[in-house]
């Protein structure tokens, strides 16, 4: 007795759907299914680009400058106004638009602060203080005082040049997002320009323990 087996056919091995018979039948029904599969791998791709930009969106850094001139003290503050926290690269001075390393070489060629004789270390500066920008994390809201002098003796003529020369000073920065998105900016208006990321700075803004 001879046994026969249920064989697919080629199209059902290789699970393609099974065919009528009728060309322009099976023509439309293949060419929806290449349109459908089409139409979902685009609607796929746009909703991971729309993903991507809310969550670019809702870790957006920007920061800004913030110049005070009060009764007690003048003082330049840099702040994270957006919505995500801030990774700062890079931040550079300028004092007429020539660079200055450190906060006492800027009060020597703003406002007449006398060099330290040689061999003698440097004395502080009473009254005048300011933070570490570069290398450090602003999260949103936060902002570190870049620039501080009070007044008051024996400091009084320092202050009252610094506030007068302010307005002379200019910035640099580059700061990225937690998602490596990166901007510089000159913190004197609102424009921030992308970068792939942050160059070295040729002349770094560093801490001065001595003053």
């Amino acid at each position: 007795m001879t046994i026969e087996h249920d064989r697919p056919g080629p199209a059902e091995a290789f699970g393609q759907p099974p065919r009528t018979g009728r060309f322009w039948f099976d023509f439309l029904a293949a060419s929806s299914a290449i349109f459908i599969s089409v139409v979902s791998l685009v609607v796929g791709i746009r909703g991971e680009q729309t993903q991507r930009g809310l969550l670019a969106a809702n870790s957006w850094p920007f920061i800004q400058l913030s110049e005070d001139e009060g009764q007690d003290e003048a003082k330049l503050d840099v702040e994270n106004a957006g919505v995500g926290p801030a990774k700062i690269m890079n931040f550079e001075v300028f004092y007429k638009g020539q660079p200055v390393d450190d906060a006492r070489e800027l009060l020597g060629k703003c406002c007449g602060l006398a060099a330290t004789p040689a061999g003698q270390p440097p004395r502080p500066i009473e009254g005048f203080g300011y933070g570490e920008i570069f290398n450090n994390v602003l999260r949103p809201g936060e902002h570190i005082v870049a620039l501080r002098l009070r007044k008051g003796a024996p400091s009084q003529d320092l202050y009252s040049r610094f506030a007068q020369e302010m307005p002379n000073l200019s910035f640099s920065i580059c700061y990225c997002s937690v998602l490596g998105e990166c901007w510089t900016a000159n913190l004197r208006d609102l424009t921030q320009t992308a970068t792939p990321s942050c160059p070295a700075a040729q002349h770094q803004f560093v801490d001065s323990p001595s003053l």
